[in-house]
């Protein structure tokens, strides 16, 4: 009788069988349904692989071999399949890095740093250039002038942005 109360680890095709080991170690063996690799086209539908498996509290087991009747076999011939089992190879997801990430982040934005100032100052002049515009559109709406919305000589648009319309200036009369 088994003290321990264990669980399938694997995906379980079977029910699962307890029985103790000569050492006296718990142990559950059940069929295992595993994927197989296929070199044929992948929306070939087939049945999946069979193991049997063997888990412990501590560790699992497979064998490909699995006799008419498994898992529910004498004890004896349970051990014999146990004592041939090959321990479970790590899942294959274990050392699975996603393909193309790079892990450097840091080194990644500095190498970026010039090019996103190139943007920047670009979408800068746009906006500067726009407000621009728009401004030479208001000062010919409002005052009728073309030369409004036209800079200065030697004046950059910010330059006269900064000074002020030009009515904020004219003394006011009393």
């Amino acid at each position: 009788m088994l003290t321990t109360s264990l669980y399938p680890r694997g995906n379980v095709l079977t029910e699962a069988m307890p029985f103790t080991s000569r050492d006296g170690t718990p142990w559950l063996a059940y069929i295992e349904g595993v994927a197989e690799t296929r070199d044929y086209p992948r929306h070939a539908v087939t049945l999946p692989g069979r193991r049997l498996r063997f888990d412990s509290a501590t560790e699992s087991r497979i064998t490909s071999e699995h006799p008419p009747g498994s898992p529910f076999l004498p004890e004896a011939r349970l051990q014999a399949l146990l004592d041939h089992a090959s321990p479970v190879p790590p899942p294959s997801t274990a050392t699975w890095r996603p393909p193309g990430v790079p892990f450097d982040w840091a080194r990644r934005w500095r190498a970026g740093a010039e090019r996103r100032r190139a943007i920047r100052e670009r979408i800068g002049r746009l906006l500067s250039e726009t407000f621009d515009a728009a401004l030479a559109v208001v000062g010919r709406l409002a005052f009728g002038r073309a030369d409004e919305g036209t800079p200065s000589r030697g004046q950059s648009p910010a330059a006269r942005r900064r000074r002020g319309p030009r009515w904020a200036s004219r003394p006011r009369s009393k």
